[in-house]
């Protein structure tokens, strides 16, 4: 199988198509991620479909490691 940039722009367009099932802003990350690496292999064809991959669970990895960090939290209530 060949990782064509147009088989992760369709991969990312399926996903972001199923978030909006979902509302639960999880599989966005994959679909941006999948985008992402299409716009890379438009840019560099040469890339073998291994490191497409593994950049892709990189950076979907990254993008949701991100939302779970920046995600704002409730003030703590300082108790005297």
């Amino acid at each position: 199988m060949d990782f064509d940039w147009q088989i992760w722009i369709t991969v990312g367009v399926v996903l972001a198509v199923l978030e909006i099932f979902t509302a639960t802003f999880f599989i966005l990350w994959f679909a941006v991620g999948a985008a992402l690496i299409g716009g890379l292999a438009l840019l560099v064809p040469g890339l073998s479909p291994a490191t497409q991959m593994t950049a892709w669970v990189v950076l979907s990895l990254l993008m949701t490691l991100w939302r779970q960090f920046m995600r704002p939290r409730p003030a703590k209530v300082a108790s005297r």
